[in-house]
């Protein structure tokens, strides 16, 4: 009886040279994205899954990954096209740092952020991060400081809250004596709050920025800022009951805006939106709608989505209040496309706005909710929703499922 050949390729040890290519490019820590893991429980891994040649030791072929990952990446649960992708990404990245510069690289990654890809940002900075770590470099207290309004920026955007990074980035501007990144952090601060609707704090806030705006000399850059925070000291200041004091601050953001050589449209168009707002409040709804549509006309000229879908929203809300239903729905459909993912909370405030007007709920709408209700009502068949105060709601899920109850009711 003769033996079966069971032989397989031989395996060979991978090379220390290719090892500590590696290492390097890695960074000493796991490759995976969001991984910390670094020391002995790494583990080199052969992406094609073949190690008897010595071309399959390659440092292109190797990735660095920790132990529970390893197995994840051999038994396929990370595909062997994720992992060259991974691969392709380390070199790229930490090429970029090295041919850029540290300061260069981080206007790369805020350059990106104006394409709302957050998680590809927070990756590169991640990186960033670990390649200063492994190559032992020093970094100033400004630029840390950077590294921390990028992270605390990226954080908003996503809907999170991000006092804590934007407290760093504001305590290591101090330390640099930074103005304009200590305006910039404790404006993020500010911001916070308002979505956590501390609106005292966020008034603290505004006008303690705005009194580190007086220290700068330049006099274009500071009156850009104080165009920029007069408005928002103006904002918070109407969120306090303090209307006298918000008109104030609106028309000197008004006189900053005229003072201006270059303009930009977004931050005009904010600022009529501000006034808007505030005309509203005191119940001038002839001057609020004026200064609705003129902030609507310098937002369609601009090309940040940002600004558009802002107005459209305050505009869809006035006209709502006013029962001017026609006008309302036209913007409801023209904004409603460009809510993409990354724009999360100006989705669950147009959610309330169509919510407490029944005379919003037309057929058209309701199309715009079609293919979301079977999996909602199996998400929430579960649980037992009772006394919900639309104002306390945060959840979106939740807004678009009283939604779908109060149009399946009408439609009896």
């Amino acid at each position: 009886m003769s033996k079966r050949n069971t032989k397989k390729a031989k395996r060979t040890s991978t090379p220390i040279s290719s090892k500590k290519i590696v290492l390097q490019k890695a960074l000493g820590k796991c490759s995976y994205p969001g991984c910390q893991e670094d020391g002995i429980k790494l583990q080199f891994h052969h992406i094609d899954g073949n190690r008897s040649s010595k071309k399959d030791h390659h440092p292109l072929n190797l990735l660095l990954l920790c132990a529970n990952h390893h197995i994840e990446a051999d038994r396929n649960i990370i595909s062997q096209s994720e992992c060259y992708d991974i691969k392709a990404e380390l070199e790229l990245i930490t090429s970029d740092i090295k041919k850029f510069g540290f300061d260069n690289y981080l206007s790369l990654v805020k350059a990106q952020l104006l394409s709302k890809d957050f998680q590809e940002s927070l990756h590169q900075i991640f990186i960033l991060e670990k390649f200063l770590i492994y190559n032992k470099i020093k970094i100033s207290n400004d630029q840390q400081g950077n590294i921390n309004l990028i992270i605390s920026d990226i954080k908003m955007s996503q809907g999170e809250t991000s006092i804590a990074e934007a407290t760093k980035a504001y305590k290591l501007f101090s330390k640099a004596n930074n103005l304009e990144g200590m305006i910039q952090a404790r404006s993020i601060q500010a911001i916070n709050y308002e979505y956590l609707k501390d609106f005292k704090s966020a008034d603290f806030l505004y006008n303690d920025t705005l009194s580190y705006i007086k220290g700068i000399e330049e006099p274009q850059t500071k009156n850009h800022y104080l165009r920029w925070m007069n408005c928002y000291v103006g904002k918070a200041s109407y969120q306090v009951k303090d209307f006298k004091k918000a008109h104030k601050y609106i028309e000197k953001s008004f006189l900053n805006y005229q003072d201006l050589l270059a303009p930009m449209l977004e931050w005009n168009s904010e600022t009529y939106l501000r006034l808007a707002n505030l005309y509203h409040l005191l119940g001038d709804k002839i001057n609020s709608e004026k200064s609705y549509l003129t902030s609507k006309t310098i937002a369609e000229r601009s090309n940040q989505k940002w600004i558009k879908t802002m107005v459209y929203r305050y505009l869809i809300q006035f006209y709502s209040e006013s029962n001017r239903i026609e006008e309302a729905i036209n913007l409801i459909k023209k904004l409603w496309p460009m809510l993409d993912k990354s724009y999360h909370r100006q989705k669950i405030e147009l959610y309330r706005i169509i919510y407490t007007n029944p005379n919003l709920i037309t057929e058209e709408i309701s199309e715009y909710l079609s293919g979301k209700k079977t999996k909602l009502i199996n998400f929430f068949n579960k649980k037992i929703l009772t006394d919900y105060d639309i104002d306390d709601i945060t959840d979106i899920n939740i807004i678009e499922y009283l939604l779908l109850l109060k149009l399946k009711a009408k439609n009896k």
